[in-house]
């Protein structure tokens, strides 16, 4: 049985939960999986601190070597509220014990912790990159939008596209895609033309994420059964790709509809004053996230571009369907009428007129959950990352 090990920045965000996600169907499944990274705020001990097997002195070298480099990155990426990040690091993750005795090294967002050069020029072992973003294969940007003014990058991107062709050219890297749309992003970035692709999609613990009590959980919130309720989730109102600045003017015209309102995720900006809105705080846990998703009838969803986000896939494994602008891979997630609806991109009259079109449908959440827990098997997931590991 081969040794893996996933390698991620964070343990928090999107592509850490997915990966976290990954790792534990793994090591259902049998596996000898384990996640490092350079930021542990998770007690697990199924995620492993990179910096705790350096001596105190290089670690607070590397430390303070690295807190300029972020500070520089910050002051040149100021103007924009999308990120940028680098291929280069002061981390040398290469010489980990962990790295070392794998079989299999699986990459997933791994910004500001993995040099790329020296790491791959470092690894002839089975490398399998999962793409949570744009960044593996974008000379930068993590995500392209409007929130990313990227004309005072060019020189800076087109420099690294080519830093990656080189480190890519003589690996043998396998890249994995949540969705057909982020590999179709990478195959045309000319950016890694010998590897291979495949796409898994990520998994949800279907454990979690399931049809609970709906009458009692709403009680606890303060609605009826017949209350028509619409949860907001974003967790960054400011960046302009999720797509915020296009709900908060439908906010006034839903509560004059009648419709109850859950708002969760970013909490810099309170939205309270109407008796009808709930701005949830801190979710602290999965099993709280999955009673807010049961409370409501439908999540909306107004990000302008991603690959396969976790809100949804959870949402529908509640048994809620969602609305959500039509773009990058979510439209691989919703069939309209059957688990949601799709929308123009940035159409808020429209996006207004499927909302009053879900509550004059029947839907059935008990088939919305059921087939997202069959798309989002940890045990699927599992068996085709194995399938990719022994390839």
């Amino acid at each position: 049985m081969k040794k893996v090990v996933h390698i991620n920045t964070f343990c928090s965000g999107g592509a850490a939960v997915a990966c976290i996600r990954i790792n534990q169907a793994l090591v259902k499944a049998k596996v000898d999986s384990k996640m490092l990274v350079l930021y542990k705020t998770i007690n697990s001990n199924l995620i492993v601190d990179y910096r705790k097997e350096l001596s105190p002195l290089k670690s607070l070298h590397l430390k303070i070597k690295n807190r300029n480099y972020v500070d520089l990155l910050r002051w040149k990426n100021r103007k924009n509220n999308e990120l940028f990040s680098v291929y280069h690091s002061v981390w040398d993750p290469e010489n980990h014990s962990l790295v070392q005795s794998a079989d299999v090294i699986n990459l997933h967002w791994v910004a500001g912790f993995v040099n790329f050069e020296s790491f791959l020029k470092a690894n002839n072992k089975k490398i399998v990159f999962t793409l949570h973003d744009f960044f593996p294969f974008s000379g930068g940007p993590h995500y392209p939008n409007d929130g990313f003014k990227a004309e005072a990058w060019q020189k800076e991107i087109k420099k690294n596209l080519e830093l990656l062709k080189k480190a890519y050219l003589p690996k043998n890297i396998h890249f994995v895609g949540p969705s057909q749309y982020i590999i179709d992003e990478v195959k045309r970035s000319g950016a890694a033309d010998h590897a291979k692709f495949s796409v898994v999609k990520n998994p949800i613990d279907t454990s979690i994420y399931k049809i609970l009590d709906r009458v009692e959980i709403r009680k606890q919130f303060g609605f009826t059964e017949n209350d028509k309720v619409l949860l907001y989730i974003n967790e960054r109102f400011k960046y302009k790709r999720k797509g915020f600045t296009y709900f908060k003017p439908m906010i006034r015209q839903l509560l004059a509809k009648g419709y109850k309102i859950i708002i969760s995720g970013d909490h810099s900006r309170s939205l309270d004053g109407n008796e009808n809105i709930i701005q949830t705080k801190y979710i602290g846990t999965e099993n709280e996230l999955a009673r807010i998703y049961n409370a409501a009838d439908v999540l909306l969803f107004t990000s302008l571009n991603d690959n396969l986000p976790n809100t949804l896939s959870e949402s529908m494994c509640c048994g809620t369907p969602v609305i959500s602008f039509n773009n990058g891979g979510i439209s691989e997630m919703i069939e309209d009428g059957r688990n949601g609806f799709l929308v123009a991109d940035k159409n808020r009259g429209e996006f207004l007129k499927k909302i009053d079109q879900f509550f004059a449908s029947n839907i059935s959440r008990d088939l919305v959950s059921k087939n997202a827990h069959q798309t989002y098997a940890p045990e699927t997931a599992a068996k085709k990352y194995l399938e990719i590991y022994n390839d």
